[in-house]
């Protein structure tokens, strides 16, 4: 595999965890209720790691493979309900 393809992967993978940390964050923002803290600071803990991803992904593609790393952002779903979010969270996390 050519290291442009290599960047282009990277830069793929670069766009998810842009929409994981967008998506994170974003859902933080929408819970409420009588248990919503230890479920806002589980996101906001997940979105940091999502975020750390993203510095190394710009490492790699930046630094070592001397190409622009990617600042567009993966197409995302906005969950109406916890439930459903969760579920959504669950089977991203399991592709990984």
């Amino acid at each position: 595999m050519k290291e442009k393809e290599i960047a282009t992967l990277l830069n793929k993978a670069l766009e998810l965890e842009h929409q994981a940390y967008v998506q994170y964050l974003s859902h933080a923002q929408l819970i409420d209720g009588i248990n919503a803290e230890p479920i806002i600071a589980r996101l906001k803990e997940l979105a940091e790691d999502e975020r750390k991803h993203q510095e190394q992904f710009r490492n790699l593609i930046g630094n070592y493979l001397d190409e622009v790393p990617s600042m567009g952002i993966a197409k995302h779903t906005r969950q109406k309900l916890l439930k459903k979010f969760c579920r959504s969270t669950l089977k991203m996390k399991k592709k990984q």
